[in-house]
C-alpha cells in the first residue's frame, strides 16, 4: 500500500469543499443566530423592549431541528454539485 502524506491511501477518504458559498453563509447565520435578537419583549408600545434569541424564544425539539437542519445543510457543501441536491438544500 502507498502512503500519501501519512495516511494508508484508500483507507481514509478525502473530503474537499465542492461549495465554498454554504460554509460562509452557515458561519454568518450562526453568528446572527447566536449574537441577535429574534423577538423583542416590550412591557407597553412605549417602551423600547429586550431582545430574545432565537433558541430561548423556541421550544427545545424545535431548537434541535433547527440545528439538525443547518447541520444538513452544512454537509452539502461535501457532496459533489448535482442539479437535484441543490434544489433540494
Amino acid at each position: 500500500m502507498a502512503l500519501q502524506s501519512g495516511i494508508v491511501a484508500g483507507v481514509v477518504p478525502s473530503f474537499r469543499l465542492h461549495n465554498l458559498v454554504l460554509p460562509t453563509l452557515f458561519g454568518a447565520a450562526v453568528a446572527a443566530v447566536l449574537t441577535t435578537g429574534f423577538v423583542t419583549s416590550a412591557p407597553n408600545r412605549l417602551m423600547s423592549g429586550h431582545p430574545i434569541g432565537l433558541f430561548a424564544a423556541a421550544d427545545r425539539r424545535l431548537g434541535a431541528a433547527i440545528a439538525i437542519i443547518a447541520v444538513v445543510l452544512l454537509l452539502t457543501s461535501l457532496v459533489p454539485p448535482a442539479r437535484a441536491l441543490q434544489r433540494a438544500a
